[in-house]
């Protein structure tokens, strides 16, 4: 059974969602948790151009929950 990260989100569907629908998903993450500029920028630059979601995912991956830039 997958274990729940500190987001409260199963940790398959997190990493599912990261990996196919990063800028939106972790854009509306940021917002959440009181980071509304930044979660803004990165829904409109798909995620800081890619770089932020390579950076997502091996957050996810590695931490079960985004710690870098969160």
């Amino acid at each position: 059974m997958a274990k729940k990260g500190k987001g409260g989100v199963n940790w398959i569907i997190n990493i599912l969602l990261t990996l196919f629908l990063d800028p939106l998903w972790q854009g509306i993450r940021r917002i959440m948790k009181g980071r509304v500029l930044l979660g803004v920028i990165w829904i409109f630059t798909a995620g800081l151009i890619g770089i932020g979601w390579i950076i997502d995912l091996v957050c996810v991956l590695i931490y079960k929950d985004i710690k870098i830039l969160a």
